[in-house]
């Protein structure tokens, strides 16, 4: 690897919450190609774009190597020209740039903040024409003894520890029983299952997808199973251990399987290579955060074992909104599918509009003539059982008056987690 006067400078670096973007001027023939060298050898390619004056790579945190975050270690971008036998390059940075390196450093907490994933940047070299870039990544534990030098690592409370120690033994026979399902189950490509963990019925995106293969009579070609619980959220105990063992039974059997929302459940284990896992968002996206999107912010999923690093595809409303659920679910881009939500078909059916006018206006009378306006907001809180809304940060005195003066009225639609 060449250690001159680098062809590759980096002239900027910008985080856009859990992406990391750089800016690289490239004095080469041709288009260059662009990889992150880490510890141990690993090596992976980087997707640039090529900008008026300079390549961009924005580079999603969460799957930057491997699916998944950066090892613990030091790693560096390189680069070759599009020449044949190109000499492979460290990629330098411009002192300007340089200089707001410290600034860049952050600390990504989770696990009630007794855990970080911290990012930091740095030079190797002193001389200005040459300022060799390098990024530290590295996971970290909470040491709440590090005034005594011989504990390296943090030890849990006693309390703690057993908690743990039982809810570790659940997960291993919940594991071990889907595993050994999967592998007694011959898959055939002709199973699909609907799954939700967070409703007892089925409903939105997933209803909208079974109602359309039955509609085009696919389902004389595929096997549908159904699977719904009010279930996340919820404190689980040994009166749920025959809800378990069912719902497991149903995913271990299964070639597709179309989920629409968080379902702790799939991130006790590795799914078979067999089977596909497709989140289908009940949300359109991009309005709140969750997902990835939290990380290392109150309710921050962990780096790995989270139910939404486990799905093979995501379907998305639009071609831009992509990058949006690249940062909620940390895939490839080639792992999104832009054909839009199943559900709003309802929403621009003008039939469906006129009848649900009619019976809206039919239960609430005393709205007819009025002007509407509705609120829906999502809830606050990091997961749903915290799940409140504080009304307080409405001025609600204001807006009826507002309402009663211009002939309004204003209509709540609070989100469901919310009691």
């Amino acid at each position: 690897m060449g250690t001159g006067e680098s062809q590759f400078t980096i002239e900027r670096i910008y985080w856009e919450r859990i992406f990391l973007n750089f800016e690289i001027f490239a004095d080469c023939p041709g288009d260059p190609e662009f990889y992150l060298e880490g510890p141990g050898g690993r090596k992976t390619g980087l997707e640039a774009v090529k900008g008026k004056d300079s390549f961009i790579i924005s580079m999603n945190m969460a799957c930057a190597f491997e699916g998944s975050f950066l090892e613990n270690g030091r790693w560096r971008l390189t680069a070759k020209s599009g020449e044949d036998n190109a000499e492979v390059k460290v990629c330098a940075i411009t002192a300007n740039a340089a200089y707001k390196l410290d600034e860049l450093s952050r600390i990504f907490k989770y696990a009630e903040d007794q855990m970080a994933y911290n990012v930091s940047f740095g030079v190797v070299s002193e001389d200005e024409k040459s300022l060799e870039f390098y990024m530290d990544s590295y996971f970290m534990t909470e040491n709440r003894r590090w005034k005594r030098r011989r504990y390296v690592k943090e030890v849990r409370r006693p309390k703690e520890k057993v908690k743990r120690f039982f809810m570790y033994g659940a997960v291993v026979l919940i594991r071990i029983y889907y595993h050994v399902l999967y592998a007694f189950i011959p898959k055939k490509g002709n199973r699909i299952m609907f799954m939700s963990e967070t409703k007892d019925f089925l409903w939105g995106n997933l209803k909208y997808i079974d109602a359309r293969i039955k509609e085009r009579g696919l389902d004389s070609r595929f096997t549908l199973t159904y699977s719904y619980r009010s279930a996340a959220g919820k404190h689980q105990g040994l009166r749920d251990i025959p809800g378990w063992i069912k719902v497991v039974t149903k995913i271990a059997a299964q070639d597709y399987i179309f989920i629409d929302d968080y379902a702790p459940v799939l991130g006790f284990f590795n799914l078979g290579k067999k089977t596909k896992l497709i989140q289908v968002w009940h949300a359109g996206e991009g309005f709140k955060s969750v997902g990835y999107s939290r990380f290392g912010k109150e309710g921050s999923p962990f780096p790995e074992g989270s139910c939404h690093r486990k799905y093979t595809h995501v379907i998305t409303a639009s071609e831009r909104l992509i990058k949006v659920f690249q940062e909620v679910f940390p895939l490839d881009r080639e792992a999104f599918y832009p054909v839009g939500m199943p559900r709003l078909d309802g929403f621009l059916d003008r039939k469906n509009i006129e009848s649900f006018k009619e019976g809206f206006f039919r239960d609430y009378e005393y709205l007819k003539g009025r002007k509407l306006i509705l609120f829906a907001p999502t809830y606050r809180g990091s997961e749903q059982k915290e799940a409140y809304y504080d009304y307080s940060m409405i001025d609600l005195k204001r807006i009826y008056d507002f309402c009663r003066k211009e002939g309004y009225a204003f209509l709540v639609k609070m989100h469901p987690f919310v009691k």
